[in-house]
Formats: C-alpha cells, structure tokens, sequence
C-alpha cells in the first residue's frame, strides 16, 4: 500500500504555455452549495446540499518575482493546466521513489493582480487570483472530480451528480 508523501515537482501551463517564475499555485476549494431548511416537525434547521451545484471557486498562482507570465490576459478565458509528481512511500517496502502522477485542470478568468512588494536583495511574490467555471482533478489517472458549471457537469469519483438534473431540463 503507498501513501501520499511529498509533491517532488510541478509545472504549470497556461493555454499549453509553460509558465516561467512559478513558485506555487493554490488549489480550488470545492464546496457543495447548501441550503437551509426550517420548519413545522422539524426538530431545528437541517443543511441539505443542492445536488451538483458548488460555490463560486477560485485558484491562485504565486510568483517569486514580477514576470511577464503573470499577465494573465485580463478579460479572456484562460486554461491552467498543473502536472504534478507526487512522490509516495511503500508500507510494505518502506521505499520513498514511487510516483504518480496528478493532473489539475481549470478554466477561468482573471479576479485580481497582486504585483508585490519591490525592494533591493528581494522577491516581490507577486500573485494571481482567478475565478474558476471549469476544474477537474486526476491523480494516478483516476479522475476525482470535474465540475463544469456552463455545461452543468459534476463528478465526484465517477459519480454524475447532475445527471438526473440534467435529464429533468432535457439538456
């Protein structure tokens, strides 16, 4: 059995470019919208997700210094593309060079520009937000999830959970 170590190295593209000055990229946070139930016979408010619906998301891209990478063609819909080597250890084995690969897909548009601080002998961490419509997750080839909010597409671990929803607007 391997369990997850340490990400050995990443790179990240943007529209199929590799992006040069990257030092890390967060990760959208997926949170299932929720709604608020109250009522006669209840014994208090109940929180019920609405099936394949998600809150707005957003990743960011942090830079070590002002680049002409980060200029992330404000307005238009970009593609961000993160492969990743993630570096496991064997139980077994006790052996730490196993790796599998992930892959993090996003679609969206720019939120805000941080340029950073610019002083002498320093990096000026300069950071990207975006808002993201469209993002799948994949690790070892297993697809985790994809969320295509335009295309009403939402799949947790193989599971459509907008299917029937879907299928109720003939869509």
């Amino acid at each position: 059995m391997n369990l997850p170590g340490v990400i050995n190295n990443c790179i990240v593209r943007k529209n199929g470019d590799i992006l040069v000055g990257i030092a890390s990229c967060t990760l959208p946070e997926v949170v299932k919208k929720m709604e608020t139930l109250t009522g006669a016979g209840l014994g208090g408010d109940i929180e019920i997700p609405i099936e394949g619906q998600f809150e707005a998301m957003s990743a960011s891209i942090k830079f070590t210094n002002i680049c002409k990478g980060m200029i992330l063609e404000d307005g238009k819909v970009m593609e961000i593309n993160i492969k990743a080597a993630l570096q496991e250890a064997d139980t077994e084995t006790h052996e730490t060079g196993t790796t599998v690969r992930m892959s993090a897909s996003m679609k969206g548009r720019v939120k805000s520009l941080k340029p950073g601080d610019v002083a002498p002998g320093t990096k000026a961490e300069a950071e990207v937000e975006m808002t993201v419509t469209y993002y799948k997750l994949e690790i070892d080839g297993k697809e985790l999830f994809e969320i295509d909010k335009f295309n009403n597409i939402a799949r947790i671990n193989g599971n459509d959970l907008a299917q029937s929803i879907r299928s109720a607007l003939d869509l």
